[in-house]
């Protein structure tokens, strides 16, 4: 009889060692879809970056080509901020560990609320690693050094989302078009958290718009949203060559 109890001990504890919901304080990171076997402690692997680095999280047909990719051109180059985007990866194997280095070496989280999110178990992973991230050090809500930046993409609010992320203020605007919703809603929250506040009046609405076309110049090629493509199609000579000028 004593025999039969110790083997069920003894089979629980294999159960809590090994569960994939451990508690966001113990220190083993739980395995997720973004394991990586040359990787056994992603936050050791992968330190903070030194300067700033962006997470753009986002779900790909609501808002890689409209907002993600814009808006990670525009950290690289016009913020001059390191910035991280999925689409950026080249295929093969090491596609994890690109992830887990953009997700653990990130100061921030830049997470593109959408219709959709919730619908990719890739999101979820994402959005629960940056939440366990900042939740490391409960006094400041900053964690391993990283910062959420919530977006609200053609939604009204975060119903639906986890507790912790709907305390956080999100970046939103009541435009469903593009151009319009970083030219005045995101770009704006970014360059107020990136650029010193002696800086910010050089980022007026007509230097983000410039942005823009050029974003458009430089991807005409590419596939790029029609509220973008349309308003480079119509700016003059002058304000394309001002583009250049400004930036």
């Amino acid at each position: 009889m004593g025999c039969v109890q110790s083997k069920k001990k003894k089979k629980h504890s294999v159960n809590l060692k090994h569960s994939r919901y451990s508690s966001i304080s113990e220190e083993v990171e739980p395995k997720g879809i973004f394991s990586h076997p040359d990787v056994k402690d992603p936050v050791k692997r992968f330190p903070i970056s030194r300067t700033h680095m962006v997470f753009i999280s986002h779900r790909g047909p609501d808002a890689k080509i409209g907002i993600a990719q814009p808006t990670c051109w525009f950290l690289r180059n016009i913020l001059k901020i390191e910035a991280f985007v999925d689409s950026d990866m080249l295929p093969g194997n090491n596609q994890n560990l690109a992830l887990l280095e953009g997700l653990y070496s990130s100061t921030h989280g830049l997470m593109i609320l959408s219709k959709n999110f919730m619908n990719s178990k890739y999101c979820k992973e994402e959005m629960d690693i940056l939440l366990r991230r900042r939740d490391k050090n409960p006094a400041n809500k900053q964690g391993s050094g990283v910062k959420i930046i919530p977006v609200l993409w053609r939604i009204n609010s975060m119903e639906g989302y986890p507790k912790r992320m709907q305390e956080i203020i999100p970046v939103k605007g009541i435009t469903m078009n593009e151009k319009d919703f970083m030219v005045q809603h995101l770009w704006p929250a970014l360059v107020k958290e990136f650029v010193p506040e002696d800086k910010r009046h050089k980022y007026s609405t007509h230097v983000l718009e410039c942005a823009i076309r050029l974003y458009a110049m430089k991807n005409y090629q590419r596939e790029i949203p029609v509220s973008i493509r349309k308003f480079a199609d119509e700016a003059s000579l002058f304000s394309l060559l001002q583009c250049v000028y400004i930036f």
